[in-house]
């Protein structure tokens, strides 16, 4: 779905994914994004602090496994909070949050990235269930605020749709 998502951006499309980790999701975002000349934006420390397997440096993996789509992406090894707009290309027209999954963790991450997407862009979220839910949380407050919609569900991967709203 991920290959969908990114496959659907409009022309020249930036995506950005907190929480590469080794890189499996990158392939399949950076796969679509080829079809519309798009750029992608990898933010991680690779140092997988949350982790269950527990702390190690996953970088030179994700390297390797990313080495034949790494002319569509931008590597940016630092935590996600500390994200500025200069490091990347606005606007955003697709986010994959994947990164720590407690509740303020996600929070802080879609408030930063959410003021980037334009109008039609799509923020996804991974681990959508009750196993993390800080996630569900989120996206129903998300939903609340009348800015997004839904606009799909499989499995644990759930992505809402930023609409137009009148003020």
């Amino acid at each position: 779905m991920l290959y969908e998502l990114a496959r659907n951006c409009p022309p020249w499309a930036n995506a950005l994914e907190i929480g590469s980790h080794l890189g499996a999701s990158a392939c399949y975002i950076a796969a679509g994004l080829v079809h519309v000349r798009g750029r992608m934006f990898c933010v991680d420390t690779w140092n997988n602090e949350t982790m269950p397997e527990g702390e190690q440096d996953t970088f030179a993996v994700f390297k390797r496994n990313t080495r034949q789509i790494s002319d569509l992406i931008i590597v940016v090894r630092k935590r996600s909070e500390e994200l500025v707009e200069s490091e990347i290309n606005l606007p955003l027209s697709l986010v994959f949050i994947d990164g720590d999954h407690s509740y303020s963790a996600v929070k802080t991450d879609f408030e930063k990235v959410s003021p980037w997407v334009g109008v039609g862009g799509v923020i996804a979220f991974h681990d959508s269930t009750t196993i993390f839910p800080g996630v569900p949380q989120v996206i129903g407050e998300a939903l609340a605020t009348g800015t997004w919609s839904l606009s799909g569900y499989v499995e644990s991967l759930c992505w809402l749709t930023r609409v137009e709203t009148s003020n």
